[in-house]
């Protein structure tokens, strides 16, 4: 015993700086006859040697919020004086964290770590060879596939179908089924950034898809509203880079091309569209397809009510926000109105009152349907099979380069053709509020200079339409998986 303890009288008045030699002293002390006594040390906050006429025992007590909460931290024999002293300190520290209360099932685990006790005896339970794993806990957020049908369903009645179906299947492709079960705020950017890497090895387009509809999906489930149930925070994805485009080999052509078709090639489009090689509807629609340079979408589901006729057999045709992509923006004028060249308005003129469609549609989508409006695919698949090396879209490209580089005319009188500046409209804030005027005075001259040019190539226009035919009916059989017996 040394004398700095010898000189402290027992039962101690106040702390103590506990070592072995103390306890060994504590020892000395126990006799029948004296009573429990607890010895707090002046080193770890909270940390008390417990000793009674039977037995030593390391304790715990603290004060919180007005409670004493207190711990059996084990017999001496057990912990070290240092060990105590670490268990004593991080009780004190959760307590004072607010994150939680130290219990026995947390001192139990704390023992377990640091290797005082086996986990066999803390949770025998749990570590017997024989008894059934346990089952996963349950994620308090969503899943991952919970999600995806939550972000499907809010965005059912907003979105077109084809970008409803498009999103259902960039989420839900096979590359990523491995995250269905999992909480969606756990699948981390780096699990994403690899699914990603794998699928643009074999499929970069597909993979540029995925990662587009992922931004959106995760942007969504951060939103208010939303993160309350995914758990997801804001910026989650803000590391997630796009897929790399592989490199082109030698030789190698891209897969998507952007043309630009030539005037001739446009002109053949509508000599074509006037024979009898093509449906009369669909002539039509090729030809307004041509005159107003309007996307596909909106030329299939045109309504015969949009139309209207005008002064020197010119016509109009109004389409309302919902046929236009920038109809949706919030300051899109009431509808986007394109003059009709008079060979163009006599064309829709013949199927005006055969339904509500201008195009209806071959069949019904679906047996027991009633008949919509043509396909979109229809006129994509149309000009694929007619010798003119363009798309629908390509023809928007068509009027604004001939529009600006032959006829020179000014762009902004061209884009309001193709409705780049009527979705939202140049001007002060009271000309897009207040002001509601078609610009036919400024659109017809355009229309009357682009159609003169296009009726001028067609007249140019040299073929075979017995050749064209053939081909043309091969390319629609193949098309449709047909094969096509042609007669010799």
């Amino acid at each position: 015993m040394t004398r700095a303890h010898a000189r402290i009288p027992w039962p101690p008045a106040g702390a103590v700086d506990l070592t072995g030699t103390f306890v060994e002293r504590a020892r000395s002390e126990q006799r029948p006859g004296v009573p429990a006594v607890d010895v707090r040390d002046q080193r770890a906050p909270g940390l008390l040697l417990r000793v009674s006429p039977k037995t030593i025992s390391w304790g715990w007590k603290a004060e919180r919020l007005g409670r004493t909460v207190r711990l059996d931290l084990g017999p001496v024999d057990r912990l070290t004086v240092a060990q105590a002293r670490q268990v004593a300190g991080e009780a004190t520290d959760l307590l004072r964290s607010g994150n939680g209360w130290p219990s026995a099932t947390w001192l139990a685990r704390r023992l377990g770590d640091l290797g005082i006790v086996r986990m066999e005896e803390i949770f025998p339970e749990v570590t017997r060879h024989d008894a059934p794993p346990a089952p996963p806990p349950r994620p308090r957020t969503w899943t991952y596939a919970r999600a995806v049908d939550a972000y499907l369903a809010a965005h059912e009645h907003e979105w077109r179908p084809a970008a409803h179906a498009d999103a259902r299947k960039n989420l839900r492709h096979p590359v990523l089924r491995r995250f269905a079960g999992m909480p969606v705020a756990s699948v981390s950017v780096d699990d994403l950034a690899t699914v990603l890497a794998a699928k643009a090895r074999t499929h970069h387009r597909q993979a540029e898809a995925i990662y587009v509809r992922l931004r959106h999906f995760y942007a969504w489930l951060s939103s208010p509203g939303p993160r309350r149930d995914s758990g997801v925070l804001k910026g989650h994805l803000e590391d997630l880079q796009r897929p790399k485009r592989p490199r082109l080999k030698e030789g190698e052509q891209p897969r998507q091309r952007v043309r630009f078709p030539t005037m001739d090639r446009v002109g053949l489009m509508v000599a074509l569209a006037r024979t009898d090689l093509l449906d009369p509807r669909l002539g039509a629609a090729v030809l307004l397809l041509v005159a107003t340079a309007q996307r596909r979408r909106a030329i299939v589901s045109a309504r015969v009510s949009e139309f209207s006729a005008i002064e020197d057999g010119w016509g109009v045709w109004k389409l309302p926000p919902i046929r236009r992509k920038t109809g949706e923006a919030g300051r899109a004028q009431a509808h986007h109105a394109v003059p009709l060249p008079p060979p163009v308005w006599t064309a829709l003129q013949v199927h005006a009152d055969e339904g509500p469609y201008m195009f209806p549609g071959m069949r019904p989508r679906r047996a027991g349907a009633p008949v919509g409006h043509l396909s979109e695919s229809t006129l994509t698949h149309l000009l694929a099979a007619l010798p003119v090396d363009a798309s629908p879209h390509d023809l928007r490209r068509a009027l604004r380069s001939h529009g600006a580089r032959a006829l020179r005319l000014p762009d902004a009188v061209l884009d309001l053709i193709l409705d780049h500046a009527e979705g939202v409209a140049p001007g002060s804030v009271s000309e897009r509020h207040y002001v509601d005027d078609d610009r036919l005075d400024l659109k017809q001259p355009v229309m009357r200079a682009w159609w003169d040019l296009v009726e001028q190539h067609a007249a140019e226009a040299a073929f075979d339409l017995d050749d064209v035919r053939t081909e043309f009916l091969k390319k629609r059989a193949a098309q449709k998986g047909r094969a096509l017996a042609v007669q010799s």
